[in-house]
């Protein structure tokens, strides 16, 4: 008794929609889509986090928004402000117009304003505001030579 091979039946190829090169193209895709999404909501991320730190609104006068980065420079501002009359006292002390009783009051007294520059900063922001709107309502103008 012989045994005959069968014959081999040629598989058909897959359709062409199965093919592996097909596969690998929707995979790109879709990494492609990922990454492109990945990178948007980044941007979003970016732009939601400057929004909040500069133009973000602390408060308003007569309509007019005060910004974080309005607020910020003008923190700026009182910090040098108060450093300078650290500086100030203690240039006072040694040159023996301040005794130590006085220069350490001071530098209490600036200490406590620093503890309150920012609500010193946002207080001179809206007295800023009224008293230009005040001026404008009275007729005062600036010059460029003034």
């Amino acid at each position: 008794m012989t045994l005959r091979a069968k014959p081999v039946v040629k598989r058909t190829q897959k359709p062409s929609w199965e093919s592996r090169d097909r596969r690998n193209f929707y995979l790109n895709i879709g990494f492609g889509l990922v990454v492109v999404a990945a990178v948007l909501i980044l941007l979003a991320a970016i732009g939601v986090s400057y929004y909040n730190d500069n133009l973000a609104s602390v408060g308003s006068v007569n309509g007019q928004a005060i910004s974080r980065a309005e607020l910020r420079d003008r923190v700026v501002i009182e910090s040098w402000r108060l450093t300078e009359a650290e500086r100030r006292a203690r240039t006072l002390f040694v040159a023996g117009q301040l005794t130590q009783a006085e220069l350490d009051l001071q530098n209490q007294i600036i200490g406590q304003q620093r503890n309150q520059v920012v609500a010193t900063a946002l207080e001179r922001i809206i007295d800023n505001r009224i008293q230009a709107a005040l001026a404008v309502e009275e007729g005062i103008t600036v010059s460029e030579a003034d």
